[in-house]
């Protein structure tokens, strides 16, 4: 299907992606690099599937790093163009026990803190 070809291919830029920024010790430089295409993307993989995978985890990872960046047009893109903490509030009221839900708290605990 489209979705689990999408889904591994992201899987892989974002595997790859968390290795290099640990590599070079400089996450923000790439975090910088994303632009607002690609934040919608992953929200939107993020809430395709709604089982608890290592793809959720991997988001929150990016998440943690590009709100670590202090980067104001990266928060933009994830806050306002990708809707990212409003699309993640309303799944988890919708259902509350689904297993990704874990994931949206600790994005929104990375907010918080």
């Amino acid at each position: 299907s489209e979705y689990s070809s999408t889904c591994s291919y992201w899987r892989f830029l974002l595997v790859t992606l968390i290795v290099e920024m640990h590599t070079i010790g400089e996450y923000h430089i790439l975090v910088d690099k994303f632009d607002s295409y690609l934040w919608k993307k992953l929200t939107e993989v993020f809430f395709q599937n709604s089982e608890g995978n290592m793809y959720h985890g991997l988001v929150c990872r990016l998440f943690f790093f590009a709100i670590r960046s202090n980067n104001e047009k990266v928060q933009k893109q994830i806050f306002i163009h990708s809707k990212f903490l409003d699309k993640a509030i309303n799944f988890y009221w919708i259902n509350p026990k689904a297993s990704y839900c874990g994931s949206v708290l600790k994005c929104c605990n990375i907010v918080r803190l």
